[in-house]
């Protein structure tokens, strides 16, 4: 967990590997800033990201929100996709529109993500799943419709990259109520 201003840089370590869930809890836990952005060790974000991004969270005046992003593997590179619902509904955008975001576009209020956070143990569709839960808290969110980040596919141990239906099984089970 990496927290910047002005140059200055911390890094807070856990004394053992407790998943990326519990790193992200940390890292809000001990966030000091009016919003929070996180960024997966095998993503990145594009020049402009952070202040393009926040630009328009403080005029939608939205409490969390994605951008799109490229996804580039060894064969190809692709933006996926390009639709907008207005305020998002996070499950009509992936389930039936076919949307897709990363935990990694991702920009949200700290005192939002304070009271929601990310669910320890869960090990695939962790961003699915938070966005999921924060607007079944109540709040607002959207995709902003320009690919701001870069989501890497090639790597072999990347959990997203390999399907497995006990994984799904669980994510869907979690959610069915909300």
């Amino acid at each position: 967990v990496v927290e910047t201003f002005s140059k200055k840089a911390s890094i807070y370590r856990h004394p053992q590997n407790r998943g990326a869930n519990s790193a992200r809890n940390t890292g809000i836990g001990l966030a000091k800033f009016p919003y929070i952005a996180l960024l997966d060790g095998d993503d990145e974000w594009l020049p402009g990201k952070l202040s393009t991004h926040l630009d328009y969270m403080r005029q939608t005046g939205l409490d969390f929100s994605a951008t799109q992003f490229a996804e580039v593997s060894e064969h190809r590179t692709r933006v996926l996709p390009r639709r907008t619902l207005g305020c998002l509904d996070v499950g009509s955008y992936i389930f039936l529109f076919g949307g897709h975001f990363s935990t990694s576009t991702l920009l949200i209020k700290s005192s939002v993500a304070k009271q929601v956070q990310f669910k320890i143990g869960l090990k695939k569709f962790q961003d699915w799943e938070y966005a999921i839960r924060l607007q079944s808290s109540g709040y607002r969110g959207d995709v902003l419709m320009n690919p701001l980040t870069i989501y890497h596919t090639v790597h072999e141990n990347r959990i997203s990259s390999h399907i497995r239906i006990d994984l799904a099984k669980e994510f869907f089970d979690g959610i069915r109520a909300l």
